[in-house]
């Protein structure tokens, strides 16, 4: 029976992956912060958080110049930025412009429409040699629901200096209010992976409650925790196939 209960989902995982590469038309978009607050600020115009909203104005440019972010002082260990981005999206990636002692960033999580924060980096600060404006990209692996804030921690200790971020990039893809899966995992019409991601989602959250209530029998969770797994693996090797400009799929 065990044997059988994995076959079974195991098809059903096969059906939604094939289900996923029909009909992909949804693209990829970048968005540039529209608010932004930080823990500190070095002015209330020049060097504040609002500088990073808006498309990069001060990159490739490095130095300490007014048009970025900048704390209110230099080596005053942990600090953060929070950006606001117009439109929740199923993040891809994110592109953090430090125009001044790069390096600082050691923390980067998303936040979904109901305030929970998703982790989807973490490292150890390290400066630069020689020290230079630099695009610091962190893509997203973890965090499949629709988020429209980014969250930036630095260690500013870390690298001596100011550290400066002038603007912040949040790339990914459209989510509709009333469409897709279901409330809360919504997706835009035709945009089938993103909406397979959605449905990832929920059977991991699904597996997790029933692990912690114990309503199930641990070893079948393990066995979806398995397929999880699998699955993610060909979503992500979708995307990537879909972006090249090879794909086998044609384009969409």
């Amino acid at each position: 029976m065990h044997k059988r209960k994995s076959a079974i989902l195991m098809g059903l995982a096969l059906l939604l992956v094939l289900s996923a590469s029909r009909g992909i038309n949804a693209a990829s978009f970048t968005q540039w912060a529209i608010d932004a607050k930080a823990s500190s600020q070095y002015g209330s115009n020049s060097w504040s958080a609002l500088q990073m909203t808006g498309a990069p104005n001060t990159y490739p440019q490095h130095g300490d110049k007014d048009t970025a972010w900048a704390p209110s002082y230099a080596n005053s260990g942990m600090e953060w930025v929070e950006l606001t981005y117009p439109e929740a999206v199923v993040v891809e990636r994110v592109d953090i412009y430090e125009t001044y002692n790069p390096g600082a960033i050691t923390k980067v999580e998303l936040i979904d429409a109901s305030g929970t924060s998703h982790l989807v980096w973490q490292g150890k600060a390290a400066a630069l040699t020689p020290a230079q404006a630099r695009v610091f990209q962190v893509q997203n692996h973890t965090a499949r629901i629709p988020s429209n804030k980014v969250r930036i921690t630095l260690e500013t200790d870390k690298v001596s200096g100011w550290n400066e971020i002038d603007a912040v990039g949040l790339l990914g893809k459209k989510v509709a209010s009333g469409s897709g899966v279901s409330k809360g995992f919504v997706v835009a019409d035709g945009d089938t992976l993103a909406e397979l991601e959605a449905i990832l989602l929920r059977l991991k959250s699904a597996i997790e409650r029933a692990r912690t209530s114990r309503a199930a029998d641990p070893n079948f969770l393990a066995d979806l925790d398995q397929i999880l797994d699998i699955f993610y693996s060909i979503s992500d090797d979708l995307q990537k196939e879909l972006e090249s400009s090879g794909s086998q799929w044609g384009a969409y």
